[in-house]
């Protein structure tokens, strides 16, 4: 226990560095504040649209299911895309020689992923409203829908954000 302890001190010689550790704290604040959001709020409507708009997904627990993995992927490739559309270096250096194929499949992923979990949203969204005649359709249903996929991308390039100023303050040290 004391050798962990050790481990954690600050060695006299150094001070500090307050600027690195509240950027820490804030960047995994917003990301852990983003994710706990959509898992609380985003997933269970989610997945009411998806048990609403494709009943099929309803008998097996499949909509909870594909609802989950939208509030995985839709921050994480709207990341990379929101990275890849500011010109961020190294966004795609796993990928090897294709990084131009990885970005379009990126691009094209996200924004399908997106739309999907948009019409989910929406589906849900005008199931508790009252619609325009035989269509289903609301037009708060379709704001409330607009404003949480500006969320969506706002919460991403905020944490974004953060991580590059994370990023810069970790290249100091």
């Amino acid at each position: 226990m004391s050798s962990v302890l050790n481990q954690l001190r600050i060695p006299e010689d150094k001070e500090f560095d307050w600027p690195l550790f509240h950027a820490r704290v804030f960047y995994w604040a917003a990301v852990c504040g983003t994710l706990g959001t959509m898992w609380f709020f985003v997933l269970p409507i989610t997945a009411r649209g998806l048990k609403s708009g494709f009943p099929t997904l309803a008998m097996g627990g499949g909509a909870s299911f594909l609802a989950f993995m939208f509030v995985l992927a839709v921050p994480y490739f709207w990341t990379k895309i929101l990275q890849s559309w500011l010109g961020s270096e190294g966004v795609f250096d796993l990928v090897g020689r294709n990084t131009e194929n990885h970005m379009v499949l990126v691009w094209v992923l996200g924004i399908v992923i997106l739309f999907a979990d948009a019409y989910a949203f929406l589906c849900a969204a005008s199931e508790t409203e009252g619609s325009w005649g035989e269509s289903g359709f609301t037009f708060g249903a379709f704001m409330l829908t607009i404003g949480y996929v500006a969320m969506v991308v706002a919460m991403s390039y905020f944490c974004l954000v953060l991580k590059s100023r994370l990023d810069a303050l970790t290249a100091k040290e």
